[in-house]
């Protein structure tokens, strides 16, 4: 958005490229053509909220323009909605909508079996796997591609991962079918690309780094490392089946390389800003990180420039090249073609799994538990859709 740069940097109060029209309309002017931002508009962070209405303290958590609002928020436990009064489409058949909020999808699981919820994951946070066999035959359950992406990262400003062969020395030593299948029990899609199966531009085929133990010891030989020398840290979030995933991992590396990885789990807040510093300053960050990426809107751009063009604050594993951020800045400005974005971004793409931009692994489903008696909600790989809000019901109508 024009001036928004001026506004983040302190410069200026106001973007210049936002105006009010009427009291209805709002007018946006962008800085260079944007073929994503319509896109980019179904994201949260793009609400429009009244300035006066936020500046005022006693309003947290009642400014609205959805169908619903707040009653009562108990911060880090619970947020209970009612239906708002002047949403354009009336809700009829929900009086009241609760929110509960657990630090792990174990404990929500054991609240949908109680009785205590009665829609339990999302696309970010699905059912936990081990979970699914004893509810996939039930009414309540169910699955679909999600468009997120399992992967980890290298901080690339830090030895050894500043060399591309160690990098992919260690995707070629992870058996994807395994994790996915025998692990994960076939709850995942094993991937070897960044664009989720579905998702714009993935018809395009990438040809990925397998697995092949002999290539990546090779690799290490030609990059000078003795594997029985070699030693990081593998950071990643507790949550889910995160602690399952990383311990194959390690298990991998250390069978099929002979490297020793240490394994540092973190509560899901902490490792988001530890993620958070390694963007800010690298040579002081973590070393490398399990996690994942989910669509914010359905473009490419969201998976592609937005995570690994050099610089920008999704990158925090620093990765950087040069033909990759030509490609993806042409695809992201290339308005009315989304046939040449699409070319652009697979071939950006391309450069990113050779170059191990991300080591990518799985694609999630969105495995989800929504109680048969609710009508109006549809679940898709970018989480629950309702189509009309007057059409939602709950169990208790």
């Amino acid at each position: 958005i024009a001036g928004a740069d001026d506004v983040a940097a302190g410069k200026a109060t106001e973007a210049s490229g936002v105006k009010k029209i009427d009291d209805k309309t709002v007018a946006i002017t962008i800085k260079e053509p944007a073929a994503y931002f319509l896109s980019s508009l179904v994201a949260g962070p793009s609400k429009i909220l009244s300035k006066t209405a936020m500046a005022d303290p006693n309003n947290e958590g009642k400014i609205t323009s959805g169908p619903f609002m707040v009653q009562t928020w108990n911060h880090g436990q619970s947020l209970d909605l009612v239906p708002n009064p002047k949403f354009y489409e009336p809700v009829t058949g929900v009086t009241q909508l609760s929110f509960v909020f657990n630090q792990d999808s174990e404990t929500g699981y054991q609240l949908y079996r109680t009785g205590k919820v009665d829609i339990l994951g999302s696309s970010q946070a699905p059912i936990p796997a081990a979970r699914v066999p004893e509810v996939k035959d039930s009414p309540d359950f169910k699955s679909t591609p999600a468009f997120n992406t399992r992967y980890v990262g290298f901080n690339n400003v830090q030895k050894p991962f500043d060399d591309v062969r160690v990098r992919q020395a260690l995707t070629h030593a992870i058996d994807r079918d395994t994790l996915a299948n025998a692990v994960l029990g076939g709850t995942v899609t094993p991937t070897d690309r960044i664009l989720p199966a579905g998702f714009p531009a993935s018809d395009k085929p990438v040809k990925g780094l397998s697995f092949d133990p002999a290539a990546a010891k090779d690799l290490l030989t030609q990059a000078g490392i003795d594997p029985k020398s070699l030693s990081f840290t593998l950071t990643y979030g507790v949550e889910g089946d995160n602690e399952k995933v990383v311990t194959v991992l390690q298990s991998m590396w250390q069978e099929n390389l002979g490297i020793s990885v240490k394994l540092e789990p973190l509560e899901l807040a902490t490792f988001s800003s530890r993620l958070n510093d390694t963007y800010v300053d690298p040579t002081k960050g973590i070393q490398s990180y399990y996690s994942i990426w989910g669509a914010d809107y359905p473009d490419p751009q969201n998976f592609l420039s937005l995570q690994l063009q050099t610089n920008v604050g999704n990158n925090n594993g620093h990765w950087s090249n040069a033909d990759f951020d030509r490609l993806t800045k042409e695809a992201d400005t290339t308005v009315d073609d989304f046939a040449k974005r699409a070319e652009l971004y697979n071939q950006a793409e391309q450069i990113a799994v050779d170059q191990v931009g991300w080591l990518p692994l799985f694609n999630a489903k969105v495995n989800v538990l929504v109680r048969d008696c609710i009508e109006g909600i549809h679940v898709t790989g970018m989480d629950y859709l309702i189509p009309s809000w007057s059409a939602v019901t709950g169990c208790g109508s």
